[in-house]
């Protein structure tokens, strides 16, 4: 996880991505509490509908994502990474900390067939 205070270029980062990686946005100004920010993730990566918007979903979701295929990478961004969880509590964005620490941590484990399929994430501004 990386944290940047500036502002991001969006097509320099896109452009940057290796080929095949996965690229999500997500804007902090329209996740400022904790039911936003659950319907902002889902949208932002397609979670199925069956998705039950709180912090053990969303970790199941975020490690699976079997519903992308042919992905060598994904790349989370979060722009406006200050005003998430702005109206929530402390704990809750104590929690979403640990859960996008520990995704990059997760993805770095082999597959069955011995893969790697990297997860980094960006929080800027």
């Amino acid at each position: 996880m990386h944290t940047s205070e500036k502002c991001i270029d969006r097509t320099k980062i896109t452009a940057a991505a290796p080929e095949g990686a996965k690229v999500v946005w997500l804007d902090g100004r329209a996740m400022r509490d904790k039911c936003s920010l659950m319907r902002e993730f889902a949208h932002g990566f397609s979670f199925p509908d069956y998705f039950g918007e709180n912090w053990d979903a969303l970790t199941d979701m975020l490690d699976d994502l079997t519903w992308f295929e042919n992905i060598s990478a994904y790349l989370l961004v979060v722009q406006n990474y200050s005003e998430v969880l702005a109206d929530g509590s402390q704990r809750d964005r104590e929690i979403l900390r640990d859960l996008l620490q520990s995704l990059g941590e997760t993805w770095r484990e082999p597959d069955g067939a011995g893969h790697v399929t990297g997860f980094n994430v960006l929080l800027a501004g």
